[in-house]
């Protein structure tokens, strides 16, 4: 039997958090599910609240709100290349926080 210890340290949380919305993204993608899309949003977005929280003068929570209503506009030029960019400095912003 596994005892579950609790999501303790940084990388342990933000590491559930991307766990979390893949878990929702893969499905979304495939199936098109609305509940899906919803649920991978949500969790992108309380991840990007709680990293405002922990990173001064971060503004991850309104650029995720952003690309989120992209997202549902249908005008997603550009949209990947600033996924990817965003995601490097959101990556970034997690690696300082963790302890050396």
């Amino acid at each position: 039997m596994i005892a579950w210890s609790g999501t303790t340290d940084v990388a342990d949380t933000y590491s559930f958090f991307a766990v979390l919305s893949l878990r929702y993204a893969l499905p979304a993608h495939g199936s098109g599910n609305v509940e899906d899309a919803v649920s991978c949003g949500h969790a992108a977005l309380t991840a990007m609240g709680m990293l405002d929280q922990n990173v001064a003068g971060a503004g991850f929570l309104p650029e995720e709100q952003r690309l989120q209503r992209i997202s549902l506009s249908g005008a997603t030029t550009g949209l990947w290349d600033t996924s990817v960019r965003v995601g490097q400095e959101r990556f970034r912003a997690v690696l300082s926080r963790l302890h050396r």
